[in-house]
Order: structure tokens, then sequence, then C-alpha cells
């Protein structure tokens, strides 16, 4: 599959159809073909030249803070699915659902109303669109800073999946992996890296679509400053990085950064190794200043003003194909005007 980042002309996305609904398992059983079914480097420039299997978003970083209707994400949220529903067979999310998933006061962080409001905004404005999603860092955090372990009970009961899970869209297999603590020598949950290995390797003669929140260290394109990719570090990430190098048939989509898409140069990349696409954040976009070598929520324009990330809600939709995929970056935001979504 041959992977492309464009624009989409939203008036030829297409509806979803009833028959593709995708189906959880914990594993699928590989083809016979020794042929890499996946990923090629080089770009085709045709992506209207047929029509795709089925199209798929993808969001990272929501950040939802409960009670929060107008900030803290859910608009974003809300405004993101309901044009999402209508485009694609489903959405999937690499993570960050919320600001902080423990239990605290209900009046700041690190509530379990947050998990909750994730779960409404699913049933208010999803429709019959099914979503997919992996933990990242923050539903890790008993409150607000503080790091710990996921709720794992928590986390079944607003979300209805385990920590790690796969399902079949066709031929495809997508790969679910979430993060269980901020420590970097232990990400995982339990046999989750295990699983993994299992899984991919059960399903090597596929193309399959991994989801886990945050990029490896060296990708200095998801995170140019490296501070923020840097919980990849230790012997969890690397060996998690390693399985992406290994197979060749995977494309590994991350979060957690919230680099923009107008700032980041190579959202799409083979060049670590591995098959990569950063996903920007729908909410707290982020900007990259060399002269601090960090990353801000605003950036200076050519005529030197200032422009909010607060102007940018970005995701993704996939358009899959037999032969490549294509990647359209959306803004859900479109700038000023916030009701307004530019593909």
């Amino acid at each position: 599959a041959i992977v492309l980042f464009a624009h989409l002309d939203s008036s030829k996305a297409n509806k979803k159809p009833a028959d593709q609904q995708p189906t959880l398992s914990d594993s699928e059983t590989a083809g016979s073909s020794d042929a890499n079914p996946g990923i090629e480097s080089d770009i085709n420039n045709d992506p209207a030249s047929e029509r795709p299997l089925y199209s798929f978003g993808v969001l990272s970083d929501l950040h939802l803070q409960y009670g929060q209707d107008d900030y803290g994400g859910v608009a974003d949220f809300q405004r993101a699915l309901t044009y999402l529903q209508d485009r694609v067979s489903f959405t999937c999310i690499s993570g960050d659902l919320v600001a902080w998933a423990g239990y605290g006061d209900v009046e700041y962080f690190g509530t379990i109303n947050y998990m909750e409001q994730y779960k409404k905004c699913i049933e208010q404005y999803a429709g019959s669109m099914p979503v997919y999603e992996c933990a990242g860092n923050h539903e890790t955090y008993p409150q607000q800073g503080v790091s710990g372990t996921i709720d794992v009970d928590l986390w079944r009961e607003t979300t209805g999946k385990e920590l790690y899970y796969s399902f079949s869209q066709g031929d495809d297999v997508f790969i679910f992996l979430s993060l269980k603590s901020t420590n970097k020598n232990d990400l995982f949950a339990d046999g989750g890296l295990n699983w993994l290995e299992e899984t991919l390797e059960t399903n090597k003669n596929k193309r399959c679509f991994v989801f886990q929140h945050c990029p490896a260290l060296s990708d200095k394109s998801a995170d140019p400053s490296g501070i923020w990719s840097s919980l990849m570090d230790g012997t969890s990430g690397k060996e998690f990085v390693s399985l992406m190098k290994k197979y060749k048939n995977v494309v590994w989509f991350h979060g957690h950064t919230h680099v923009t898409l107008n700032i980041d140069e190579y959202p799409v990349s083979d060049v670590w190794g591995y098959k990569s696409v950063h996903v920007p954040s729908l909410v707290s976009p982020r900007f990259y200043d060399e002269s601090e070598n960090m990353l801000q929520d605003y950036y200076f324009d050519e005529d030197g003003n200032k422009v909010w990330g607060s102007l940018f809600s970005e995701g993704y939709i996939v358009d899959v194909y037999e032969n490549k995929i294509v990647i359209n970056g959306v803004n859900f935001a479109a700038g000023s005007n916030r009701d307004c979504v530019e593909v």
C-alpha cells in the first residue's frame, strides 16, 4: 500500500457501506503468501483514479474535561464526530481521550467524570459509526500531573475494550495497544508486547495498522524537541519500536506531541526504519520554536502576527485502496470560524 499525504475534496468523500463494519477479535489467520502486502515508500499522485475499499477517521489527544462543553475539547470532539460519521466506516483514536482520568475533585482535575464525558460524546455524536481507541499517558494519571497506573476497570467500563485488542476490516488488521503507566520501562499492560508480537507474526502477510500513543524518540518530525517523545526511551518503548521495524507490513499511527500539520513537515514517514503516521491533536495544538527547542501553543506568521493553536483542530481521513493508502489532513476548526471544516 502506498502512503500518500493529500487533501480531500469533501464532496467526494465516500459514505460508509453498511456491510463494512469491522468485527473485534483476538487474532486473525495469516495468509499463505510471503509477499509484502503492505506499504511502499513511493508516492502515487492520482488518488482519485479509483474508489477506495473503505475509509476510516483518525484522531488523537482529545483532552476532554468534565463540565466544559465549550472548552476542554468537547466542542471539537463533537464537531469531528459529526463530520466523520457519514464519511468513514469507523474512527480510530490514538490516546489521551481525557485531561486526567483518575478519581479526584469533580470541580478540579482527576475525576472519573472525564471518562464518562468521553463516553457521552460517543453516544451523542458518533451516530452508528464505531469508534476504537487506545489509552495514552493521560488515562494513567490519578490527578493533575501525577504519574500512576491506568484504572483498568474504568477503561473497560467506559470504552468496552481491553487494553490491547485487534479487529479485521476486509483483509486488513487494526491493532490497538494502550499505555498502562508512564514508567519508561513498564509502559504497556502485562503481556501486551508479547501479544503484539504474536498478533503481528500471525498477520505478517496482511496489511496491519497499529495504534499506540507515543512516537519514538528518534522521530524528529513528530517531536523536533525530543522532549515529549522521551517517554519511549526506556526498555518498553525500544522493544515496541523494534517490532515496528521488524514487520514491514505495518503502518504505525501515534499522537502525543500535538504538533500541527503545517509545522510537521513529514507527518508520513519511513525514514526511521518503520512506517509512521503522526496524528495531530484535536485540541491544544503545538508549534515548534526552534530558538527555544520547545513546542509552543502559538507561532508567528510571515507578517509577525501571533497565531494561536485554538485555530487548529486536526485529524485525518484515511482512504484505503488495494495497493495504497491516502492520508487526508482535516482541520475540524478551520481557523477563526470554528464551525467550518477544511480538508
